[in-house]
C-alpha cells in the first residue's frame, strides 16, 4: 500500500485556543457510573471499580476527576450510528486535557454515525503543586483499560467490537499511537472480564501527534518521563512508535503541519509514517505546509479525515 502525501494550499480559518483557566481538572457535569447497560448521551463511565483505581495514593481523591479516569460517551442520533466506535486522547502536553481537542471532536465523530468516547486519562498535572502527579506507565495503562472496557461491553451496546478507532491530538497522539504499536492480548488468567480483552484496534487517527520520546516536545516527555528514565534508551525506544511497527499495527490517517512549532513534523509523524510504509501498513499521511498545532476543527483535515473514514466503513456514507 503505497504512502500518500497531500500538499494542501493556504487555506484561512480560525483557531479555538486552550485559556489558561482550562488548564484545570474536568469537572464532572454528573458523578461517573460503572459500565452501564445502555448508553446514554454524554454519560461518565468509570475505568475501574470504585475504590479501585491503581496507582491511587494518599494525595488522590476519589471526587478529583485527575483521580478517576472515566471515558464520556457522546453518541450518534437514533438510527445512523455504524456501529464503530472511536475513543478520542485529547492532547495537553500529558499535563491537562485540552478542551478543544475534547468534546468537540467527539461530537463531530458522532455526527458522522460513529459513537465517541472521550479518555480522560490521568496525567501529570503540573497545575496541582500537591500532586499526585502521574507519569509512566499510569497513562498507558489507562489507555488500554479503556480500550478492554468498550470492547467487552461493545455487543451490550449495539456496537461492533471489531471496529475500535483511536483519536490522539497532540500528546494523546503518543498515547494513542503506544497503544497501536504496542497490542495486549486479554489476561485470561484475570476474574476481572475487562482484563480479559485485548487492547487491538481497527485504526489509529493521529492529528499533529507527539508520537516518539527521543526529544521533549512541548514538555510532554518531561511531565511523562523522570530525568531518569529519559536516559534509559531501552524505554525510550519502546516508547517511541516508530521503533515499535510490527504487522500488528493498524491502518492510519495522518495529520501534521510542516509549520507546527509545538511538535516537530520530522522527528514524529514524518518518521512513524515512514516506519508504518517499511511494514507495509496502509497509511494515509496528509502533510500540509500551513495549518499549526492541532486546536479546533479544521477543513484542512476533516473533510478528508470524513472521505477516509467513509471509505474505511467507519462512518455513514450520508452526503447531505
Amino acid at each position: 500500500m503505497p504512502l500518500r502525501f497531500w500538499i494542501t494550499p493556504v487555506v484561512v480559518f480560525a483557531f479555538v485556543a486552550d485559556a489558561p483557566a482550562q488548564r484545570i481538572a474536568f469537572v464532572w457535569p454528573h458523578p461517573p457510573v460503572a459500565p452501564p447497560r445502555k448508553l446514554d448521551d454524554g454519560q461518565l463511565i468509570r475505568l475501574y471499580p470504585e475504590g479501585q483505581v491503581p496507582h491511587f495514593s494518599p494525595e488522590a481523591r476519589p471526587t478529583n476527576s485527575d483521580d478517576v479516569p472515566t471515558l464520556q460517551a457522546f453518541l450518534p442520533k437514533p438510527g445512523a450510528a455504524t456501529g464503530a466506535i472511536v475513543m478520542i486522547c485529547p492532547g495537553g502536553s500529558y499535563s491537562h486535557l485540552s478542551v478543544v481537542q475534547s468534546e468537540p471532536l467527539a461530537k463531530w465523530f458522532a455526527e458522522n454515525g460513529l459513537t465517541a468516547f472521550v479518555l480522560r486519562y490521568r496525567r501529570y498535572a503540573n497545575y496541582r503543586p500537591d500532586g499526585p502527579h502521574y507519569r509512566w506507565p499510569v497513562p498507558l495503562e489507562d489507555g488500554e483499560r479503556a480500550i478492554r472496557l468498550v470492547r467487552t461491553h461493545a455487543k451490550e451496546w449495539k456496537l461492533d467490537p471489531e471496529r475500535i478507532v483511536l483519536v490522539g491530538c497532540s500528546a494523546g497522539g503518543h498515547l494513542a499511537s503506544w497503544l497501536a504499536t504496542h497490542p495486549a492480548k486479554g489476561k485470561t488468567s484475570s476474574t476481572d472480564p475487562i482484563d480479559a480483552s485485548s487492547t487491538r484496534i481497527a485504526a489509529q487517527v493521529l492529528l499533529s501527534p507527539v508520537t516518539s520520546m527521543k526529544a521533549d516536545f512541548s514538555g510532554t516527555r518531561g511531565h511523562f518521563l523522570t530525568a531518569d528514565q529519559v536516559k534509559d534508551a531501552a524505554l525510550i525506544k519502546s516508547l517511541s512508535a516508530e521503533s515499535n511497527v510490527s504487522a500488528e499495527t493498524p491502518q492510519a490517517f495522518l495529520w501534521h503541519a510542516a509549520n507546527d512549532t509545538a511538535v516537530g513534523i520530522r522527528d514524529n509523524s514524518d518518521a512513524y509514517a515512514a516506519s508504518l510504509r517499511r511494514h507495509d501498513i496502509p497509511v494515509e499521511y496528509l502533510r500540509t505546509e500551513t495549518g499549526g498545532h492541532v486546536k479546533a476543527l479544521n477543513p484542512l483535515w476533516s473533510f478528508p479525515l470524513r472521505d477516509w473514514l467513509r471509505r474505511e466503513k467507519f462512518a455513514s456514507d450520508d452526503k447531505k
